[in-house]
């Protein structure tokens, strides 16, 4: 599972899955929120206890750009 984090809001912004298969799904605030739904963040808790105890790699932001193209829209909470 890759993330796209913004810290000063201490939210997960975007969500791109890729499965052995080859198919990428994915995921935003923006589609969550599309139907009207108050979504501050894609996790339930703060990005400290999300990610605590987990190795975080930065990624190049056109890397993670090139990958969420190829996704399919995939909203988990507000479906």
């Amino acid at each position: 599972m890759l993330y796209e984090i913004d810290r000063s809001a201490d939210a997960v912004l975007r969500t791109i899955e890729i499965f052995e298969d080859g198919r990428i799904t994915r995921n935003s605030i923006d589609l969550e929120q599309r139907n009207g739904y108050h979504c501050p963040s894609l996790i339930d808790c703060s990005l400290n206890e999300g990610f605590d105890g987990v190795g975080v790699e930065a990624m190049p932001h056109d890397e993670f750009e090139a990958l969420w193209a190829k996704g399919v829209d995939t909203p988990v909470w507000f479906a």
